[in-house]
């Protein structure tokens, strides 16, 4: 496949498999962009659904829109493809159950232009849905983005998320070979890392407004074998940094639960600690991000939540070694 010319900004790029109930959301919300993408790139990947016709119907609409199908297998090799033929600057990544802000475009654009930025990471915020599950997700969620958040605007990001993820197109083509294409997940996570590594200039736009939405699980079994596909891949990380975080909250809550049982008086003291520090991370991301959902929630669920959170790390680790590494579906 040849590489295209470079003669626009801004170019979205989506792999889709199976997507066809979030499709609609997804192009209103790109449809009514403050300013326009130069092109949207959809990949899909093998779906069994209508995803791919809809696709099509919709492109003979809108000129803008390009519909490809994956020739590979994956989420990775889906947007490897659509890199290639893109002709956009810069590279905007979303996945398909995602929505943006009407001024995401603009945002992006006016900072990007500023800043000159290799990598730009963004928010992203599950979306309000009914029943405690949502809010204990929404809250976990919050809890990665404000460390992706913080780690970024210190110069030192450990995580991104490539629901709103942002990505020179020369870089992106000149790093394609970093994203570990024998991994079903992790394409945000291996990009930032070698860009890190490169000493590319890698930004956050910390704005409310600069906020992406997109569906939960709402499942807690679904949630569980998400979230190991997202740790399963840290093993295959670099990232100095990223490995010593992981490492130490990975020891640091097995410690926990032994210490329930060895020195069971030493736990409330500990436990305290923690959760004032919990709290100076996850408070000013809750109130910049105008998350009135779980700050509402908050005093009741986070102190619980952190009482079980050493078990759901343990079930995290316990997961990950029955978890098929080499499994080619991210859906």
């Amino acid at each position: 496949m040849q590489f295209s010319t470079l003669n626009s900004q801004l170019s979205i790029i989506i792999a889709c498999r199976n997507e066809i109930s979030n499709l609609t959301n997804l192009l209103e919300s790109i449809k009514n962009q403050t300013f326009k993408p130069d092109e949207v790139i959809f990949v899909d990947d093998n779906s069994t659904d209508e995803t791919y016709n809809f696709l099509i119907n919709y492109s003979k609409k809108y000129n803008k829109i390009k519909v490809i199908k994956n020739s590979g297998k994956g989420k990775k090799s889906a947007l490897i493809e659509a890199a290639k033929i893109a002709t956009s600057k810069y590279l905007i990544f979303t996945d398909a159950d995602c929505c943006l802000n009407n001024n995401h475009c603009e945002l992006a654009l006016q900072y990007l232009n500023k800043n000159n930025s290799d990598m730009l990471l963004g928010a992203v915020d599950i979306i309000d849905e009914k029943g405690i599950f949502n809010i204990i997700e929404k809250i976990e969620f919050s809890s990665l983005q404000a460390i992706t958040a913080y780690t970024a605007l210190l110069n030192n990001p450990i995580m991104c998320n490539g629901a709103n993820l942002i990505i020179k197109r020369n870089i992106y083509i000149q790093y394609i070979d970093k994203i570990n294409k024998n991994i079903a997940s992790g394409d945000d996570m291996f990009m930032l890392h070698a860009l890190k590594k490169s000493k590319a200039k890698i930004n956050y736009l910390y704005d409310s407004n600069y906020i992406i939405k997109t569906k939960g699980t709402n499942s807690f079994k679904k949630f569980i074998i998400q979230r190991t596909r997202w740790a399963s891949k840290s093993i295959n990380y670099k990232d100095f940094t990223t490995i010593l975080v992981a490492f130490s909250v990975a020891i640091i809550n097995i410690l926990l639960l032994i210490f329930i049982f060895l020195i069971p008086h030493f736990i409330l003291p500990i436990f305290l600690i923690i959760f004032i520090i919990e709290n100076i991370i996850m408070l000013p991301y809750l109130f910049k991000y105008k998350q009135h959902k779980i700050l509402k929630y908050y005093p009741i669920f986070f102190p619980l939540m952190s009482l079980f959170y050493p078990l759901y790390i343990l079930t995290i680790i316990i997961s990950i070694l029955f978890y098929k590494k080499n499994n080619p579906h991210w859906k």
